[in-house]
């Protein structure tokens, strides 16, 4: 969390890709839904938005592939969004970006995934003045500038999941000859959790 310090109440939009499963589990904690913080994530599918508000516990979820995501998105979030994981780009940056509420925060962990060809998002011409107006704060998030707290990781998420905090799913194939195309169907979204690869025996 030091990536985006949060505020009780605050409002958080998640946008996923298949390389960030685990961010919806940590963020369905009932620490954070407690304060809030657990408001609206995407992913793909009835049955897979379904799975995230009855299991993980969000407030809402909408696919980013529908057509009227803008209104929905407006309407899942009436106040506002505070902070927004920015991790794939395209349609959603665009629907997420006039609803950004003063001070709100967007950590920017990955660019143009849900794009079929590399563009200027649709506010780029807003983006500093909103940045100046609503004195908004963009950082870029990478993994390797926390690499110090590793083992406080390890040791708080593995606490987390034997006590049922956090939840994950998993979505395997069995063998190498199998990983092409559970890559390509991981960028179409046709795994249901976290997308693995069965190369030989599990360890005992």
């Amino acid at each position: 969390m030091l990536a985006f310090q949060t505020n009780t109440g605050a409002s958080i939009r998640v946008h996923r890709s298949g390389f960030k499963s685990n961010l919806g589990g940590f963020g369905s904690r009932p620490t954070c839904k407690n304060q809030g913080r657990a408001r609206c994530r995407h992913r793909r599918g009835e049955r897979k938005c379904d799975h995230v508000k009855r299991e993980l516990g969000f407030d809402d979820c909408l696919d980013h592939r529908d057509p009227n995501l803008a209104v929905k998105l407006k309407d899942a979030c009436p106040k506002g969004i505070d902070v927004y994981f920015e991790n794939v780009g395209g349609a959603v940056f665009d629907a997420v970006f006039p609803l950004l509420n003063v001070f709100a925060r967007v950590p920017v962990c990955g660019l143009h995934y849900n794009d079929t060809e590399v563009r200027p998002p649709k506010w780029a011409s807003s983006l500093m003045p909103a940045t100046l107006i609503k004195r908004l704060t963009f950082r870029g998030f990478i993994v390797s500038d926390f690499a110090a707290r590793h083992s406080d990781f390890l040791r708080d998420m593995s606490q987390w999941v034997r006590e049922g905090k956090v939840k994950y799913k998993e979505f395997i194939t069995e063998g190498l000859d199998s990983a092409p195309g559970a890559f390509m169907g991981l960028l179409k979204g046709a795994n249901f959790g976290k997308q693995l690869v069965r190369v030989g025996p599990d360890r005992q």
